[in-house]
């Protein structure tokens, strides 16, 4: 695992259940899409955008 993934899961981990659900619903989604050669950057805006919103 790169140090910046570390750092990212270590970011991720100091949010809410609720956030971090949908940071690993996202990057399993994505990871997903990736295999079959389907990558979009708007879902990656999409979230960037989502994740800032307090719940």
């Amino acid at each position: 695992m790169t140090q910046l993934l570390k750092q990212a899961f270590q970011e991720a981990s100091k949010l809410p259940d609720i956030q971090q659900n949908m940071i690993a619903r996202w990057l399993l989604d994505e990871l997903s899409v990736e295999k079959s050669g389907i990558f979009c950057l708007l879902n990656l805006k999409i979230f960037y955008q989502v994740s800032r919103v307090k719940l």
